[in-house]
């Protein structure tokens, strides 16, 4: 027995009741698409934070990294200075030893 062998009332009962039910999952669906989208708008916004939040470190990353390699360019510049200076010193000496070993054999 189907919806045609009943009566006119019964069939528009029917029908108005399946009108109500559709309209009911049609109601919960939208408010379910509503859910997601925000929880969509709220995980983008949470995403678009924590990329700012990472491009910020890494650019206070960069700059300490640029600091420390100046540093350590100003570093090495010195040891190369003191370590010209002290073969210009041992030069020196070895020049003086020399100066000296030669007054010393005019002398014997």
């Amino acid at each position: 027995m189907g919806i045609f062998d009943w009566g006119k009332t019964e069939q528009i009962k029917y029908l108005d009741d399946e009108r109500h039910k559709t309209w009911d999952r049609l109601v919960k669906i939208e408010l379910f698409v509503k859910e997601l989208q925000n929880e969509i708008r709220k995980k983008a916004s949470d995403s678009e934070r924590e990329a700012a939040n990472s491009s910020r470190k890494a650019a206070e990353y960069k700059n300490k990294s640029e600091l420390r390699l100046e540093e350590a360019k100003e570093i090495v510049n010195k040891i190369n200075s003191e370590y010209s200076l002290s073969i210009q010193t041992k030069d020196d000496i070895l020049n003086v030893k020399i100066i000296l070993n030669q007054k010393l054999h005019v002398v014997y």
